[in-house]
Protein backbone atom coordinates (compact mmCIF):
# COMPACT_ATOMS: atom_id res chain seq x y z
CA UNK A 1 0.00 0.00 0.00
CA UNK A 2 1.37 3.41 -0.94
CA UNK A 3 1.20 6.06 1.78
CA UNK A 4 0.84 8.60 -1.01
CA UNK A 5 -2.77 7.47 -1.38
CA UNK A 6 -4.60 9.73 1.13
CA UNK A 7 -7.77 7.59 1.16
CA UNK A 8 -5.74 4.47 1.99
CA UNK A 9 -4.04 6.27 4.90
CA UNK A 10 -7.35 7.49 6.34
CA UNK A 11 -9.02 4.07 6.01
CA UNK A 12 -6.09 2.30 7.68
CA UNK A 13 -6.06 4.81 10.53
CA UNK A 14 -9.80 4.49 11.13
CA UNK A 15 -9.79 0.69 11.10
CA UNK A 16 -6.53 -0.02 12.95
CA UNK A 17 -5.68 2.72 15.47
CA UNK A 18 -3.88 0.38 17.89
CA UNK A 19 -1.93 -1.39 15.13
CA UNK A 20 -0.42 1.94 14.10
CA UNK A 21 1.04 2.58 17.54
CA UNK A 22 4.61 3.84 17.72
CA UNK A 23 6.32 2.87 20.98
CA UNK A 24 9.80 3.76 22.17
CA UNK A 25 11.92 4.44 25.23
CA UNK A 26 14.31 7.34 25.79
CA UNK A 27 16.96 6.86 28.48
CA UNK A 28 18.11 9.92 30.40
CA UNK A 29 16.98 12.32 33.07
CA UNK A 30 13.55 13.71 32.19
CA UNK A 31 13.55 17.51 32.07
CA UNK A 32 10.33 19.54 32.25
CA UNK A 33 9.25 22.19 29.81
CA UNK A 34 10.17 25.44 31.48
CA UNK A 35 8.02 28.48 31.57
CA UNK A 36 8.68 31.45 29.34
CA UNK A 37 9.45 34.43 31.54
CA UNK A 38 8.61 38.02 30.69
CA UNK A 39 9.92 41.18 32.31
CA UNK A 40 8.92 44.81 32.01
CA UNK A 41 11.93 46.86 30.93
CA UNK A 42 11.77 50.66 31.42
CA UNK A 43 12.62 52.82 28.42
CA UNK A 44 14.20 56.30 28.52
CA UNK A 45 10.90 57.96 27.60
CA UNK A 46 9.22 56.61 30.76
CA UNK A 47 7.34 53.83 28.96
CA UNK A 48 7.94 50.11 29.31
CA UNK A 49 8.60 47.30 26.87
CA UNK A 50 8.43 43.55 27.45
CA UNK A 51 11.46 41.30 27.37
CA UNK A 52 10.68 37.61 26.90
CA UNK A 53 13.17 34.94 27.96
CA UNK A 54 12.47 31.45 26.60
CA UNK A 55 13.40 28.23 28.36
CA UNK A 56 16.87 27.39 27.03
CA UNK A 57 18.31 25.37 29.88
CA UNK A 58 21.04 22.94 28.77
CA UNK A 59 19.34 19.97 30.46
CA UNK A 60 16.14 20.70 28.50
CA UNK A 61 18.00 20.80 25.19
CA UNK A 62 19.87 17.54 25.85
CA UNK A 63 16.67 15.81 27.03
CA UNK A 64 14.81 16.90 23.88
CA UNK A 65 17.67 15.54 21.75
CA UNK A 66 17.47 12.15 23.51
CA UNK A 67 13.69 11.93 22.97
CA UNK A 68 13.97 12.94 19.31
CA UNK A 69 16.76 10.41 18.65
CA UNK A 70 14.73 7.60 20.25
CA UNK A 71 11.64 8.63 18.25
CA UNK A 72 13.60 8.64 14.98
CA UNK A 73 14.94 5.16 15.67
CA UNK A 74 11.43 3.85 16.45
CA UNK A 75 9.78 5.61 13.52
CA UNK A 76 11.55 3.62 10.79
CA UNK A 77 9.27 3.55 7.75
CA UNK A 78 6.16 4.41 9.77
CA UNK A 79 4.41 7.39 8.15
CA UNK A 80 3.93 10.45 10.37
CA UNK A 81 0.48 11.01 11.84
CA UNK A 82 -1.22 13.72 9.80
CA UNK A 83 -4.81 14.94 9.92
CA UNK A 84 -5.88 12.65 12.74
CA UNK A 85 -6.56 12.85 16.46
CA UNK A 86 -3.84 11.24 18.57
CA UNK A 87 -3.33 9.63 21.98
CA UNK A 88 0.05 10.22 23.67
CA UNK A 89 1.01 8.12 26.66
CA UNK A 90 4.18 8.85 28.66
CA UNK A 91 5.52 7.01 31.70
CA UNK A 92 8.41 8.93 33.26
CA UNK A 93 10.82 6.92 35.43
CA UNK A 94 12.64 9.20 37.88
CA UNK A 95 15.52 8.52 40.25
CA UNK A 96 14.43 7.69 43.79
CA UNK A 97 16.18 9.99 46.32
CA UNK A 98 18.85 8.36 48.51
CA UNK A 99 16.93 9.52 51.61
CA UNK A 100 14.21 6.96 50.80
CA UNK A 101 16.60 4.14 51.69
CA UNK A 102 17.76 2.91 55.09
CA UNK A 103 20.17 0.18 56.20
CA UNK A 104 17.62 -2.51 55.27
CA UNK A 105 16.54 -1.10 51.93
CA UNK A 106 13.55 1.08 51.13
CA UNK A 107 12.15 2.82 54.20
CA UNK A 108 8.54 1.88 55.07
CA UNK A 109 7.41 5.53 54.87
CA UNK A 110 8.98 6.18 51.45
CA UNK A 111 6.45 7.43 48.88
CA UNK A 112 5.29 5.00 46.20
CA UNK A 113 5.33 7.65 43.46
CA UNK A 114 7.28 10.89 42.92
CA UNK A 115 4.76 13.50 44.04
CA UNK A 116 7.20 16.42 43.99
CA UNK A 117 8.78 18.43 41.17
CA UNK A 118 9.12 18.11 38.24
CA UNK A 119 5.45 18.52 37.37
CA UNK A 120 4.10 15.69 35.23
CA UNK A 121 2.26 18.09 32.91
CA UNK A 122 5.49 19.99 32.17
CA UNK A 123 7.32 16.71 31.50
CA UNK A 124 4.57 15.61 29.10
CA UNK A 125 4.47 19.01 27.38
CA UNK A 126 8.22 18.78 26.76
CA UNK A 127 7.78 15.38 25.07
CA UNK A 128 4.78 16.59 23.05
CA UNK A 129 6.71 19.60 21.78
CA UNK A 130 9.81 17.51 21.01
CA UNK A 131 7.84 15.11 18.78
CA UNK A 132 6.17 17.91 16.80
CA UNK A 133 7.47 17.94 13.25
CA UNK A 134 8.71 14.36 13.53
CA UNK A 135 5.73 12.16 14.39
CA UNK A 136 2.98 14.72 13.77
CA UNK A 137 2.72 18.14 12.21
CA UNK A 138 1.03 19.92 15.11
CA UNK A 139 0.82 19.01 18.80
CA UNK A 140 -2.78 20.24 18.75
CA UNK A 141 -3.52 16.82 17.19
CA UNK A 142 -3.02 15.25 20.62
CA UNK A 143 -6.51 15.00 22.05
CA UNK A 144 -5.74 12.44 24.75
CA UNK A 145 -2.78 12.57 27.11
CA UNK A 146 -1.85 9.99 29.69
CA UNK A 147 1.19 10.88 31.79
CA UNK A 148 2.51 9.18 34.89
CA UNK A 149 5.60 9.60 37.07
CA UNK A 150 7.09 6.50 38.69
CA UNK A 151 10.37 5.71 40.39
CA UNK A 152 12.86 3.72 38.32
CA UNK A 153 13.50 0.26 39.74
CA UNK A 154 16.87 -0.81 41.12
CA UNK A 155 18.31 -1.96 37.80
CA UNK A 156 16.26 0.34 35.57
CA UNK A 157 17.53 3.55 34.00
CA UNK A 158 15.65 6.81 34.31
CA UNK A 159 13.84 8.04 31.22
CA UNK A 160 10.47 7.89 29.54
CA UNK A 161 8.45 5.20 27.77
CA UNK A 162 6.24 6.68 25.04
CA UNK A 163 3.30 5.27 23.11
CA UNK A 164 1.66 7.29 20.33
CA UNK A 165 -1.28 6.18 18.22
CA UNK A 166 -4.47 7.44 16.62
CA UNK A 167 -7.19 7.85 19.21
CA UNK A 168 -9.70 5.02 19.35
CA UNK A 169 -13.25 6.09 18.41
CA UNK A 170 -14.69 3.91 21.19
CA UNK A 171 -12.55 5.76 23.78
CA UNK A 172 -13.78 9.11 22.48
CA UNK A 173 -17.42 8.00 22.58
CA UNK A 174 -16.99 6.70 26.15
CA UNK A 175 -15.42 10.00 27.22
CA UNK A 176 -18.26 11.94 25.59
CA UNK A 177 -20.78 9.87 27.57
CA UNK A 178 -18.89 10.47 30.82
CA UNK A 179 -18.81 14.20 30.10
CA UNK A 180 -22.51 14.27 29.28
CA UNK A 181 -23.38 12.43 32.51
CA UNK A 182 -21.46 15.00 34.58
CA UNK A 183 -22.56 18.01 32.56
CA UNK A 184 -26.22 17.33 33.20
CA UNK A 185 -27.25 15.32 30.15
CA UNK A 186 -26.80 18.14 27.69
CA UNK A 187 -28.81 20.74 29.57
CA UNK A 188 -27.50 24.20 28.84
CA UNK A 189 -25.76 25.77 31.79
CA UNK A 190 -26.33 29.49 32.48
CA UNK A 191 -23.54 31.66 31.05
CA UNK A 192 -21.73 34.23 33.12
CA UNK A 193 -22.32 37.85 32.22
CA UNK A 194 -19.22 39.27 30.54
CA UNK A 195 -20.08 42.90 31.08
CA UNK A 196 -19.65 45.70 28.60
Amino acid sequence: MSWQDEDAKRDFARENPREREVAFHAIGTPAPKGSVRAFAVPLRNGKFTARVIPDNRPQSRSWIALVVDAARAALGTHPPFLEEALRLECVFALQRPAGHFGKRGLKPGAPTAPHRKPDVDKLARQVGDALKGLLYDDDARIVQYFALKVYAGNAQPTGVAIWLRPVDAAEVMAAELRYTSLAGGGQRQPELATGG
